[in-house]
């Protein structure tokens, strides 16, 4: 895996490329003048040769997709300073992505996140959970007022629904695997279980159960960085028998209210898909870069 650092000019000024479990980087003329085995390291070098605000675009031929312990190293130590990767061929055409865990938390938001993933980079790789995935998928929203206004039909419908609190993940993760079962067709691999149980303790992470006239219709979980003001719904099942209920919406609209009242930010993570367009109506859109600079 290689990664060229263009300059204003799109000349490249450094090679930053990975093997097994190292990162080496490389002149514009080709003298290797870094090697280094962890992300700090490498940042450190990237800041000493060529110092922050030097303006680099960091240029992947195509999509990375790490495998081995000096894949993570690379990108962690490129996503401390870029909060995102371009994928590209051709100047002319580009695509942003952003390292994150899950498929969901952006790692450029958090040092001690890269820390925490460095260490744990063996658990990632083999769970398929760190991962860089495209900027324009980020749903992330400053909620507006009229939240209530645009769900109040389904809210109706919900008055006598409670929720309850918990951080038993391993209780969600089962749910979960029965649940990806039955709505794609494959449980969840132990390996991958393993990876997300890890990121969920690591995050914080909070499991919400959504209990309906004393039967649980549905479940998400959420994640509260506070740096940037974000809840991110990281995840959500929900029971098919009680699909009239539309559980599955009705928690995130929950957690949308819950956010805007606390003043906080809202992210359905990565995807651009309808129903979240139905989930968070005209609220503003926001951009990573927004989230960073809170």
């Amino acid at each position: 895996m290689n990664v060229r650092l263009l300059d204003g000019d799109g000349r490249i000024a450094l090679t930053v490329a990975a093997d097994r479990s190292h990162v080496t980087v490389t002149s514009a003329a080709g003298k290797p003048v870094a090697r280094v085995s962890d992300a700090h390291e490498l940042a450190a070098a990237l800041a000493e040769l060529a110092p922050p605000g030097t303006p680099l675009l960091p240029m992947a031929g195509e999509r990375p997709w790490p495998t081995e312990a000096g894949h993570a190293v690379l990108l962690l130590g490129l996503s401390a300073r870029w909060p995102w990767l371009v994928e590209s061929a051709d100047l002319r055409t580009f695509r942003q992505h952003h390292l994150t865990l899950a498929y969901a938390l952006p790692l450029a938001l958090d040092a001690e996140w890269r820390r925490w993933a460095e260490q744990h980079a063996s658990l990632l790789l083999r769970g398929g959970q760190l991962v860089p995935v495209p900027a324009s998928d980020l749903v992330a929203v400053e909620p507006c007022g009229a939240v209530a206004v645009r769900h109040r039909r389904l809210l109706r419908r919900h008055t006598a629904t409670e929720v309850k609190e918990h951080q038993d993940y391993g209780d969600f993760l089962r749910h979960w695997s029965a649940f990806t079962h039955w709505r794609y067709g494959r449980p969840v691999p132990d390996h991958e279980s393993a990876a997300l149980l890890a990121i969920l303790d690591t995050s914080g992470a909070v499991v919400r159960e959504f209990i309906h006239r004393g039967e649980v219709i549905g479940r998400s979980v959420v994640c509260l960085h506070e740096a940037s003001r974000t809840v991110f719904d990281l995840m959500a099942t929900w029971q098919p028998s009680h699909a009239r209920l539309r559980p599955g919406i009705y928690s995130a609209v929950h957690s949308l209210l819950d956010a805007a009242d606390r003043g906080l930010r809202y992210s359905l993570c990565y995807g651009q898909f309808p129903y979240k367009d139905d989930i968070l109506g005209t609220a503003e859109r926001l951009a990573l870069e927004d989230l960073l600079f809170p």
